[in-house]
């Protein structure tokens, strides 16, 4: 039974004691609620025992055992073995044996601490928690690092820590960091962690495991699996790669394996120069199957982001472009892009339709196999979906004008390409169907070949069949409409647990013989950010985009 005459006059000396630190501000009461609770006026102290729950502000506390200094505002919290000392603050929810908290400094430290952030679920031997503009003073994070986080949160540094996205008791993975660090809103940061699958301890990862927080960037910052991949002309693949972080900045790089073409390698390099200014650069030596050749391909540039719009300028040199002209036909080839420049818009919702539509615009000086062109370009973009279980329709269309200062083999300067996708989802009893329907209209040319784009008609049809205890197995047929061919099929084998999915790819051209396999392990919680992926990927030409709102990305 709580001892509310004593209580009072707790709350009394902490109200009094926290006047100097707030001043005239309206100061938050301290409310105890325990079993006992013994006030030692003479030392400052209050001792509460017996599921104690303390409420200020903000703040709350649940212990067994709490002890508090009224001087300092020093709070200490523990609990005997079994039973957790739990923390409820800024709408983040902390577990541990014990804990200390500073009232009046908003610092605290959590002995044996578990807790959440976004969807990413810690366990650590301590963690340490510090307002964002005290860690900033303080210099346990420079001003860059903070760039971008939210100043109203708290920072959070883990010694020890264990972070997965499985909710199981024994996760399917996890890794393993002796360092952590949370800047609230903007990204988590975990030093060479060590990957275990299951029990299994698979490796230690030689790079920064990074998470984007931020509602913009939210995913994965690379891969920490091993990339295992097949094409027909360079044999099975393997490779690695991974992110050295810095203030703002990283460096992600790569190496590939391949049994007929041997090595191949990356780096990609990112800065941030403001919230809305980035610098990019990236270089791979790779090889370009229509040259026969491997050589180093170099590309930089910046990125501008600002209002939902995004603007990027990019030199590229000795480009190795792969690009899909009809279902079956591949263009590649060598392109330089000097520089180029192209704008997105946000996307806005249509009432009217229930879809979404936004804007493009590019501009280019491109160079290809000795022909040098300037291009100029604008459209628009739109998708719409449907809801429900059965018949679910979805749409997609984009309209683009392009204009040429010189003219095509045809004696055209200008090309306009419209493209539209039209399908539905549906059930037929337990399989789920997916038909799509995709046209493109081309109309003048390009004295370029790279996009040069030509008329098409396909039919795609999807069937995916569940097996049960989270095995499923789907095919999709291309059919080319104007040839009166079957052109492709690809087929999927997906195994689902509660917080990752496994998923072998297999493509297989029908008429060419441009096959591919790939590998690739999704952490559901960052479903755009693959991390085990084959080097191709399967063209849905009604897909979902990935930026659109509520897409997750």
């Amino acid at each position: 039974m709580s001892l509310f005459p004593v209580l009072l006059l707790v709350l009394f000396f902490l109200q009094a004691s926290l006047l100097p630190v707030f001043g005239e501000e309206p100061v938050p009461q301290v409310v105890v609620d325990a079993d006992r609770v013994i006030y030692d006026e003479a030392g400052y102290t209050a001792l509460a025992e017996g599921n104690v729950r303390l409420r200020y502000g903000e703040f709350r506390l649940q212990a067994p055992h709490v002890e508090m200094d009224t001087r300092t505002q020093l709070l200490r919290a523990s609990a005997a073995p079994g039973e957790l000392v739990t923390v409820h603050w800024r709408g983040r929810r902390l577990s541990g044996e014990r804990a200390e908290f500073n009232l009046a400094t908003q610092e605290g430290v959590v002995r044996n601490a578990s807790g959440q952030v976004d969807a990413l679920l810690f366990k650590g031997k301590e963690l340490e928690v510090l307002p964002f503009e005290t860690a900033v003073r303080t210099n346990r994070i420079s001003a860059r690092q903070a760039r971008g986080g939210d100043r109203d949160g708290d920072m959070a540094f883990w010694e020890g820590a264990t972070i997965t996205t499985c909710t199981e008791e024994r996760p399917h993975y996890r890794l393993e960091a002796t360092n952590l660090v949370v800047v609230p809103g903007k990204r988590v940061v975990a030093r060479n962690p060590k990957v275990y699958i299951g029990e299994f301890l698979l490796f230690r990862y030689p790079f920064d495991y990074v998470v984007q927080l931020d509602t913009k960037r939210r995913a994965l910052q690379t891969s920490f699996f091993p990339f295992l991949s097949y094409e027909e002309d360079r044999g099975i693949g393997v490779g690695f790669s991974g992110p050295v972080t810095w203030p703002g900045g990283s460096l992600t790089l790569g190496l590939m394996y391949w049994k007929e073409s041997e090595f191949e390698g990356w780096g990609k390099f990112e800065q941030e120069l403001s919230d809305t200014v980035r610098l990019f650069g990236e270089t791979e030596y790779s090889y370009e199957k229509e040259s026969d050749e491997k050589t180093w391909r170099p590309t930089w540039g910046f990125r501008v982001l600002s209002g939902g719009w995004s603007g990027t300028m990019s030199w590229k040199q000795r480009e190795a472009v792969e690009i899909e002209k009809q279902l079956g036909k591949i263009y590649r080839g060598t392109l330089e892009r000097d520089p180029e420049f192209t704008l997105v818009g946000p996307w806005w919702s249509d009432g009217a339709s229930g879809g979404w539509w936004r804007l493009h615009g590019t501009w280019g000086t491109y160079e290809e196999e000795g022909l040098r062109a300037e291009r100029r370009g604008a459209g628009v973009e739109l998708y719409g979906e449907g809801s429900g279980t059965n018949l679910v329709p979805f749409w997609k269309a984009k309209y683009m004008r392009y204009f040429y200062d010189r003219e095509s083999a045809g004696g055209d300067d200008t090309q306009t390409v419209t493209e539209a996708a039209l399908g539905f989802e549906w059930p037929l009893s337990s399989l789920r169907m997916r038909t799509t329907y995709f046209r493109r209209w081309v109309s003048g040319g390009s004295p370029l070949q790279w996009d040069a784009e030509e008329e098409a008609e396909e039919l795609y049809q999807k069937i995916t069949v569940p097996l049960g205890n989270g095995w499923k197995f789907a095919a999709r047929g291309g059919y080319d409409l104007n040839a009166s061919e079957l052109q492709e099929m690809a087929y999927w084998v997906t195994y689902t647990l509660d917080c990752m999915e496994w998923e072998l790819l297999v493509r297989d051209d029908l008429q060419n013989g441009d096959d591919w396999a790939g590998l690739r392990i999704t952490i559901l919680a960052f479903p755009d950010t693959p991390l085990g992926v084959g080097q191709e990927e399967i063209d849905d030409r009604g897909s979902r985009p990935k930026d659109l709102p509520g897409s997750g990305n």
